[in-house]
């Protein structure tokens, strides 16, 4: 009950269907039930029968009542006239329990597929709103490995017994009020074993969460490793170090086979010890019903539909028996995903805040710091800075000096920093997140493309416009090489860009940061990661970019930022120096000393 209440935000949206699928699963129920007593006048005509109920006292209202009906139908029409009406309505009644069976998975499928797909979606949707921290600090293949394997787990282990846990206990209720109804002493006897079973039982399964959770951990770290062995398949066959990652493979393999033997072998051992308790209470209820026959407490032919009906009640006792122990397994999966869909996601409140859609004066950060997660020493630290409308101004410094982390705070890519961070006057928590960050273009160091057409990626979510599509491309220093390809803009650019060069590729990230023609441009290492000849291209695409625009530059590369209005050097996430090229050269500080360096 407590999945099916994790699971109602998802199941009410098929609620139709669901009530569909139980309105079925009632009528099969009772058809199933039905077809028990049928069996009473065969037994009576076989073993030639002359009971009724006058000759024995101990039998209840119900059954008296059915041997007298079946009794008075044997003398009217006969023994051989009664099997053909009794065998005509055994088959009617399964063929309309297997109609309702039929059309209650027909119902059910609709539900099943559906909330699947939901859950799919919102865990993709909840992937894409959480904060970078939150991604950064997760193995990216367990996060896949959620959002693929998990969700096909709770398809297979909950999902996908749906017709057990609806069907079963209407069967159950049914059978059992018919064996209540006929004798209530022998009932009571039965239901003492089933409960004995099914503790039994559900000891074994509560066995089963715990290392069906580490079983599905397990799956999450061979899905990490093999996408970073696929992700840097070009370093590993460089620098011949297939069997470091062969190893590591290897070592998480066998973890996952040790956890999925452990796992089969309390899984496995469900079916055998739910058979073999079922088949001994079956021979104990056969014998102490026996007793009961010959002590005339139940005719006998009564007797062998009431173990016709603890039959039908043994069947979906075992499909819900089974269904715990599936139950286990997918709760511990849909525990994995849960804990991605209740992480909170970047800024909840968005929609109540004011939007911006104009860069009016400048841009302030008083007093900002900021630390990582599980890190003592703060990446930045007491940042005072102001970025004037139209003004250039580059970010220098060596690696881990805090260019970068600068940078996503300003596009609030981190939200729980120290100081204020305002733009015209305004802090930038109090604005919409959507409109704050569209008045940005941004260039990152390494160029991310999506396996799409080339007009896909420069434009993303935002409307197309050719005319505004082909300035772009020519302002990028682009057009040339996308009119050369097949398709044109049309043209798919193959998984993370792979069909184009590495100055291709960025100056499509170029294209896609001015496209919408934002306020404030921002380059993050752009031409780091480039030969000579394409990191000329780049440069003039960039420098025709800045043309009349506000620009952040983040450089490593001291020779691209000689134009620029002021330079901000960073050391150990500090503020050390800033100035114009031509101050800090003279200076002698630290500035100085990487250009002499980078010129060395």
């Amino acid at each position: 009950m407590s999945t099916v209440l994790r699971l109602w935000p998802f199941l009410s949206k098929y609620k139709k269907w669901l009530l569909l699928s139980a309105f079925c699963h009632v009528f099969m129920a009772i058809f199933t039930v039905v077809s028990v007593p049928l069996i009473i006048p065969f037994f009576r005509i076989l073993f030639n029968s002359k009971s009724s109920e006058d000759s024995i006292t101990s039998i209840s209202q119900v059954e008296g009542r059915l041997s007298l009906f079946f009794t008075e139908l044997i003398q009217n029409y006969g023994p051989q006239t009664s099997m053909l009406i009794v065998c005509f309505a055994l088959v009617l009644a399964f063929l309309f329990r297997n109609l309702f069976r039929y059309l209650s998975l027909i119902c059910i499928s609709p539900l099943r597929n559906g909330v699947i797909k939901d859950i799919r979606v919102e865990i993709h949707d909840s992937l894409l709103n959480l904060p970078l921290k939150h991604v950064n600090n997760e193995r990216k293949g367990d996060l896949i490995s959620r959002a693929t394997l998990d969700i096909q787990e709770i398809d297979w282990s909950i999902l996908s017994i749906l017709e057990a846990v609806f069907k079963s206990p209407f069967i159950i209720i049914g059978s059992l009020s018919f064996m209540v109804l006929i004798n209530m002493k022998l009932t009571l006897f039965a239901m003492c074993l089933m409960v004995f079973t099914g503790v039994v039982v559900s000891g074994i399964s509560r066995l089963l969460k715990k290392d069906s959770h580490n079983l599905q951990a397990k799956i999450g770290e061979i899905g990490a490793i093999l996408d970073e062995s696929l992700h840097g398949l070009k370093i590993i066959k460089i620098f011949s170090a297939q069997k470091l990652r062969k190893s590591a493979y290897e070592t998480a393999s066998n973890d996952l086979n040790k956890q999925a033997i452990l796992y089969s072998k309390k899984r496995e051992l469900s079916s055998p010890v739910s058979e073999f308790l079922g088949v001994s209470t079956v021979v104990v209820l056969l014998w102490y019903g026996a007793q009961m026959v010959l002590s005339f407490e139940i005719l006998p032919e009564t007797f062998f539909a009431f173990i016709l009906a603890f039959y039908q009640l043994i069947e979906p006792s075992k499909q819900l028996s089974n269904a715990v122990f599936s139950f286990q397994k997918g709760n511990a999966a849909l525990d994995r995903v849960e804990e991605i869909l209740s992480l909170q996601k970047e800024e909840p409140t968005e929609q109540l805040l004011e939007c911006k859609y104009n860069f009016e004066s400048s841009l302030t950060l008083n007093n900002v710091s900021f630390t990582y997660n599980h890190e003592m020493k703060p990446a930045l630290s007491n940042i005072n800075l102001t970025l004037k409308k139209g003004e250039k101004i580059a970010i220098v410094g060596s690696s881990g000096s805090g260019k970068s982390t600068l940078v996503d705070l300003i596009l609030r890519l981190y939200h729980d920093y120290e100081g204020t961070i305002l733009i015209d006057q305004n802090d930038i928590k109090t604005i919409n997140l959507e409109s704050y960050r569209n008045l940005f273009g941004v260039v990152t160091q390494e160029p991310i493309l999506f396996n799409d057409t080339i007009e896909s990626n420069v434009v993303l979510s935002r409307a197309v416009n050719k005319e505004k599509l082909k300035d772009a491309l020519s302002t990028a220093n682009a057009l040339n090489f996308v009119n050369e390809k097949e398709g044109s803009i049309l043209f798919k650019i193959g998984d993370r860009g792979n069909k184009l060069s590495g100055g291709e590729k960025q100056r499509l990230t170029i294209a896609r940061a001015i496209y919408n023609d934002p306020a404030i441009l921002i380059f993050d290492e752009a031409t780091s990661s480039l030969d000579g000849e394409s990191e000329n291209v780049v440069r003039t695409a960039l420098e025709l970019a800045m043309i009349d625009r506000t620009t952040i530059i983040v450089a490593h590369k001291l020779s691209t930022i000689k134009n620029v209005d002021r330079i901000i050097v960073l050391e150990d996430g500090r503020i050390v120096e800033e100035g114009s090229f031509d101050d800090l050269v003279k200076k002698k500080g630290v500035f100085n000393r990487q250009w002499e360096v980078n010129n060395s």
